[in-house]
């Protein structure tokens, strides 16, 4: 059984006056949260379809007496027999097959730090009654916990481009204790290097907090996490993954100067009040239009399986607006599964199509539309050879309003 680990130290056989004694001596060893087995047979390998075995957790120091399992010839706690201590309920479970040579054993699913303890198997109506005895110990683990003082999920953040093709990312802890130690790690679960972390303590009547960040510079186009780690209190969590691609920007560099030069004629009206957008360049765009609270399909497809590539859709920057980030999809990672950075105004209303992409279609559905969605879109493949980049433009219409039909373009792809 995973997890577990069976100690048994020299058997002890003691009469006592109900009946006899066995097991005396047998310890458990289990991690927290693995299923464990307490073993409990009969030397004679007799039948005990139709008898009678009962297990109890005996009263401990800081815990009254627990019923755990009950069998009476084919009734017990997991068809309808009453009695079962609460917490070991729908946790406990035997082998009927494994009755017919006299084993009694119980898997107990999930063990929690509770568990721990020493537990007895009864068969009262044999002559002698015989008794055995088992020592449970459960080995605390790493893990989220919702108890005080533990940390909450870290938040981790994109803030800077210290150089070309680098990118500095952030992970912050707000009022954990005891203090929690920050890492950093890729998406291959490698625990990367990082600079010394940021320290604040704030003293309050109940403990000291403490407030950690910890940067790190990346080079690598990855999913990057962060987890925080409290050992004292066995307490582990690990921040939503963010996507990074230096790669990524510093192409972007490059290659806004070379269409600045190249694209220096392109202008790009919005005009909000009667919803025109125009392009005039050599790019091609396509326009589309919804009625505002409807849903609209942007469409963006290549032609290649991209399940294991990656695509992106951002909207660009309006007037007083950074630009957006409306979905990102990684080799299976994506905002609606995994993936930190959505602009808030794009959550759990974008999503694309995964049965689509092993044809190259990368077009995502955009629900609930508002006015505020108005703009050009990008969807763009940084990963082919050529990248390429598909320009969409969207018109949201009033509820009613009447549609100036602007026509559309072909869609198609720019290579950077």
């Amino acid at each position: 059984m995973f997890g577990v680990k069976l100690q048994f130290s020299s058997l002890c056989l003691c009469l006592v006056l109900s009946g006899i004694t066995l097991g005396l001596g047998q310890v458990i060893s289990v991690t927290e949260d693995s299923d464990v087995v307490l073993p409990c047979s009969l030397s004679t390998k007799e039948n005990i379809e139709f008898k009678l075995f009962d297990w109890k957790k005996p009263a401990q120091k800081d815990q009254p007496r627990k019923e755990v399992f009950f069998y009476d010839a084919g009734v017990h706690y997991n068809n309808g027999h009453p009695g079962q201590s609460e917490e070991f309920k729908g946790r406990v479970f035997f082998s009927q097959k494994e009755l017919k040579q006299g084993n009694a054993s119980i898997t107990i699913r999930n063990t929690t730090v509770t568990d721990r303890g020493i537990y007895t198997c009864v068969f009262p109506r044999l002559q002698p009654p015989q008794r055995f005895q088992i020592k449970l110990i459960v080995a605390l683990i790493l893990k989220v916990r919702e108890i005080a003082g533990a940390s909450p999920k870290p938040s981790v953040t994109i803030l800077d481009h210290p150089e070309g093709g680098a990118l500095l990312l952030q992970c912050f802890v707000q009022g954990a204790y005891p203090k929690p130690e920050l890492q950093w790690k890729d998406n291959a679960g490698k625990n990367l290097t990082a600079a010394e972390p940021q320290v604040t303590e704030r003293k309050e009547k109940d403990a000291t907090r403490y407030d950690v960040t910890l940067q790190i510079t990346v080079t690598k186009t990855d999913y990057y996490s962060c987890v925080a780690t409290q050992h004292e209190i066995y307490h582990q969590i690990t921040s939503d993954k963010i996507y990074a691609s230096p790669k990524e920007k510093l192409i972007w560099l490059i290659g806004g100067l070379f269409l600045g030069s190249v694209l220096s004629a392109l202008v790009v009206v919005v005009w909000f009040k009667r919803h025109q957008i125009m392009r005039t360049c050599r790019e091609k765009v396509k326009l589309v239009r919804a009625e505002e609270g409807k849903t609209v399909v942007l469409p963006c497809s290549v032609k290649e399986n991209i399940e294991s590539n990656h695509f992106r859709w951002t909207k660009d920057a309006q007037e007083n607006e950074l630009p957006k980030e409306v979905f990102l999809y990684y080799k299976g990672n994506h905002y609606n599964n995994s993936s930190g950075g959505q602009s808030e105004e794009f959550k759990e209303r974008v999503k694309h199509i995964q049965t689509e992409l092993k044809d190259g279609n990368a077009s995502i559905i955009i629900t609930n539309i508002k006015r505020a969605d108005t703009g050009i879109y990008t969807c763009e493949f940084p990963l082919l050879e050529p990248p390429q980049r598909f320009l969409i433009g969207l018109i949201v219409d009033g509820q009613g309003e009447d549609e100036d039909d602007d026509g559309a373009t072909e869609l198609s792809p720019l290579s950077v």
